[in-house]
């Protein structure tokens, strides 16, 4: 939904300054090429650039969920979902996050998708899940 919002608008989501123009009621981000913000808590009238962006990809028909909300979506463990710029693991840059994932789902996805090291790579986790047994971790794919 990210990439398809910068596909079509030229601008990240709640980076875009121009989507108060194309519906009424959203805030504008200050079209600085970074989603300012990194939250897994947006309130549904949020007006950061990491909480607008879940609003601008609802306006825009890429996610589902009602256009007035700037609340995040679920991940499929029941978590949410974050999109922003903040440093992961000594890596500043925008990221898309996953809260309250399963140690054995962060370490499959690590390993299928990138080095297999939870704090290298573009595939970050809140903690190491390689030498867990159990817990919950965050865990952020670089965008």
């Amino acid at each position: 939904a990210v990439y398809t919002y910068f596909d079509r608008y030229g601008i990240y989501p709640g980076d875009d300054n121009t989507a108060a123009a194309r519906w009424a009621g959203t805030t504008n981000g200050n079209n600085n090429g970074v989603i300012a913000g990194l939250t897994f808590a947006c309130a549904s009238g949020a007006t950061t650039e990491t909480c607008q962006a879940w609003r601008h990809m609802r306006n825009a028909n890429l996610i589902t969920g009602a256009t007035t909300s700037a609340q995040n979506i679920n991940n499929a463990y029941g978590g949410t979902l974050a999109v922003g710029y903040g440093t992961i693991q000594g890596l500043a840059t925008q990221w898309i996050g996953m809260d309250n994932m399963p140690f054995d789902a962060c370490q499959i996805l690590d390993q299928q998708f990138d080095d297999g090291i939870y704090n290298t790579g573009t595939i970050r986790g809140s903690g190491n899940y390689n030498t867990a047994t159990s817990g919950i971790y965050d865990l952020y794919f670089k965008l």
